[in-house]
């Protein structure tokens, strides 16, 4: 197949390409998929270097289950929940958990807006750069407190825009139990910011 037809075709087609040793099917996969799962293994774990490698490994396991791939859900629900165990698997051999950038909307624990603080610090005064950047180091903080169990459904939702039942499948827990931990996440990083914000 031509290789503009190829770059429009869907994941699942790529996949069924790549179980006959499509290399050129595979590799589209890899463009469509490389930077954003970095990205997302980068802020489970806060590592960049080690996110690629992880990132490689995703492909690597990609490739050699593509005989026994079933395109039962969205290949993204079932690349994304490759990721996120090896990302979990990482945490676990460091046995510590790291600091996750996440400086975008978070829904608080009401289903009402809270919006995080991201201002164009150009536009700032010294005073206000200096709040806004003890901002950034605080919810790198909270978020470093929070329980994987918390951060990657909360990563998932609010950064990814995954729905409910797509996390549930990438995660592998019923969706109801997705729901609150993404509202107990919110609920914790809103009330840690609270005070905080008070004070700048």
């Amino acid at each position: 197949m031509a290789k503009k037809k190829l770059e429009k075709a869907s994941d699942h087609y790529l996949m069924e390409l790549t179980k006959d040793g499509d290399e050129d099917a595979f590799r589209i996969i890899v463009q469509r998929y490389k930077d954003p799962l970095t990205n997302y293994i980068y802020r489970i774990i806060n590592d960049y270097d080690t996110a690629i490698d992880i990132s490689q490994e995703v492909f690597i396991r990609v490739y050699r289950k593509a005989s026994s791939y079933q395109p039962l859900a969205a290949f993204s629900t079932w690349i994304y929940r490759i990721s996120t165990n090896l990302a979990i698997n990482e945490i676990r051999k460091r046995k510590k958990y790291f600091t996750v950038s996440i400086f975008s909307r978070l829904n608080d624990y009401e289903n009402s807006y809270y919006e995080m603080p991201y201002s164009d610090e150009s536009a700032l005064n010294p005073e206000e750069e200096i709040g806004q950047i003890q901002l950034r180091s605080k919810v790198r903080e909270v978020l470093n407190s929070l329980p994987i169990k918390y951060r990657i459904p909360l990563l998932l939702r609010e950064l990814e825009d995954y729905s409910y039942d797509d996390i549930a499948k990438i995660v592998g827990v019923p969706q109801g139990t997705i729901k609150s931990r993404i509202n107990r996440g919110r609920y914790i990083l809103k009330n840690k910011l609270k005070d905080f914000q008070e004070r700048i």
